[in-house]
């Protein structure tokens, strides 16, 4: 946990995001780790993975919010994945993903959806299909052109795409899961912090609707959070209820 380019929120500096989360709970056919479908291959066996943090991108401009966190998200964990696994710095385009798996305006997506997209159609990176201050939603959300939905399907020749649910959100099946890549997990779009400064659940708000990372962990403490609203990591209380932690593998 040595990145010296991350900085985390403080109680004055949290954002509070607008979410975008359909939940989605997993469902009898889906694979979970351990219960069935192939095993991954542990790629991070102390579950750190600060040192391979991408600059964090933001699913907001000046003409609002995008709903796309799971598609952010989703995009960060592969952006890690493939800085530990091969050396390589690849910054994936968030809209492509969030407009192709159709995600809604207002309202988001669920994990399996977006994840289900990309594994068949694949990605582009953001010099490609770029998100800027400048986009607007209508662009955000345009239908995505053939000839990128071409060199999308033209990444899966040399990339392939898994992903595995955890078979619960405790503490010893999230380390277990970051063995593997960082975690894909739902949280309350109310943030509220504890005695400690770390962002707890919220009982007056007790729904899941935003979609974050975890990509590390102070053991016993706190969890270490990529969010896509927030150009800040988050720490989150070491017993939050993270909802429907997911694993990914490049």
């Amino acid at each position: 946990m040595t990145n010296n380019q991350l900085t985390f929120a403080t109680q004055e500096t949290i954002v509070q995001p607008v979410g975008g989360l359909v939940v989605e709970p997993p469902q009898e056919q889906d694979h979970v780790l351990g219960a069935n479908g192939a095993d991954f291959e542990v790629v991070n066996p102390e579950g750190h993975w600060a040192d391979f943090a991408p600059p964090p991108e933001i699913q907001r401009n000046q003409y609002g919010d995008t709903y796309m966190c799971v598609s952010f998200s989703k995009n960060n964990i592969l952006e890690f994945l493939a800085k530990k696994q091969f050396g390589e710095t690849i910054n994936l385009s968030d809209i492509f993903l969030g407009s192709g798996s159709g995600t809604t305006p207002g309202r988001g997506n669920s994990k399996r959806t977006v994840s289900e997209w990309q594994r068949l159609n694949g990605a582009v990176t953001e010099s490609d299909y770029p998100y800027t201050n400048e986009t607007t939603l209508a662009k955000a959300y345009a239908t995505l052109a053939p000839e990128l939905l071409e060199k999308g399907k033209e990444w899966l020749k040399t990339h392939e795409l898994f992903y595995k649910w955890l078979p619960a959100n405790d503490p010893q099946n999230l380390l277990l899961g970051l063995k593997f890549s960082p975690l894909q997990v739902d949280v309350s779009g109310s943030y509220v912090t504890d005695g400690d400064g770390f962002i707890a659940w919220n009982p007056n708000n007790p729904s899941y609707n935003h979609e974050v990372a975890i990509f590390d962990y102070e053991m016993g403490k706190c969890w270490w959070i990529f969010d896509s609203e927030t150009q800040q990591a988050l720490k989150f209380a070491w017993e939050y209820p993270f909802g429907s932690p997911m694993i990914h593998a490049l």
